[in-house]
Formats: C-alpha cells, structure tokens, sequence
C-alpha cells in the first residue's frame, strides 16, 4: 500500500503519561490518511483523544491504529464512526484500551474523513 496524506508527531509530557499528538492530514483524492509511522515507547495506551482540525473530517471518519505487523487495530475498533464537530475520546469505555505496546513503529490511520480534511489525534502511553 502506498502513504497517502500526511502526519506531523510533536511529543509531550502530560502528567504521568507521554502524549503523541499526530496532526494529521487527510488525502485529496480518497480522504485517507495511510502509512505515516510513528515511534511510540514501551507502556500502555490508556486513551486516545481524536479532534477535527480547521478543515473538518466528513461526519462518521474512521480511526485505528496499528502495529508494525498490520493486522491489529489497536483500539479494537473504538475509534469508528468519528464526530466531524466534537471532540472523541476513545478510552477503556469504548475500546480494548488500556493496551499495553513495546517499544516500536505504529501507524495511526484515517478513514472517510473527505478531500484534504485535517484533525489530530493525540495518544496517551502510561
């Protein structure tokens, strides 16, 4: 499969937790987001937070996130059906999280959200 749209990961200290904000940017022509890595630490996810960006994501887009073998959504199909207007919180309530993950490459995707949309989609590791 070919990378489609973009991310830009910015790193942080929230707490106790380590947050990985992926701005995201939807492409134009599938309004899909696909095979932009990110490097996230050995621990657990306990939450991921997905907000619209400026250019909001088409009503009921879709988000996972996947290890490097591919064949998992992490979030256990948690992250489907997103609002275009509200911020979503995935946690234990909606999906299989709090997961724990090691050390390694994962890759946050984006689906159905429309041409050049954007959002960010921060993840919480404990």
């Amino acid at each position: 499969m070919a990378v489609t749209g973009s991310i830009v990961v910015t790193t942080s200290r929230d707490g106790p937790l380590r947050k990985y904000s992926c701005a995201w940017t939807s492409d134009g022509a599938a309004g899909t987001v696909t095979e932009c890595p990110v490097t996230l630490r050995a621990g657990q996810i306990v939450q991921v937070v997905c907000t619209p960006g400026a250019t909001t994501p088409t009503n009921d887009y879709d988000v996972t996130l996947l290890p490097a073998t591919g064949e998992t959504d992490l979030l256990g199909g948690g992250g489907t059906d997103m609002s275009s207007t509200l911020t979503n919180f995935v946690g234990a309530d909606r999906a299989n999280l709090p997961v724990w993950i090691p050390t390694g490459t994962y890759w946050p995707t984006v689906a159905a959200a429309g041409n050049s949309k954007t959002g960010v989609i921060d993840i919480f590791v404990a």
